[in-house]
């Protein structure tokens, strides 16, 4: 299914030749029988040292600062306070 360079570029496949190769892949596809995690625990253990320090502290500082303003915002717009409420005496 692959197409022939023409004067106008690839030729494109008609919808029948698609059609029979996605039944194609679709019926000779099986799922694998269970997740690698010998091999999806070594790339992870491997990422964190991908990443160089001096660009995850400051990502990492920003988005805690960006969402303590938004939480303190939302906070202020909606008249939650953090403390206890004041307690109102009626003392003479």
């Amino acid at each position: 299914m692959r197409g022939d360079p023409t004067g106008d570029g690839f030729a494109v496949p008609s919808e029948t030749d698609v059609a029979t190769r996605l039944r194609q892949e679709i019926d000779t596809w099986t799922p694998r029988s269970r997740p690698d995690w010998v091999d999806l625990l070594a790339r992870a253990a491997q990422a964190p040292r991908d990443l160089p320090r001096w660009a995850v502290y400051p990502a990492a500082s920003l988005a805690l600062a960006a969402i303590l303003m938004i939480a303190f915002l939302v906070m202020a717009s909606l008249n939650i306070s953090l403390g206890a409420t004041p307690v109102q005496s009626h003392l003479p």
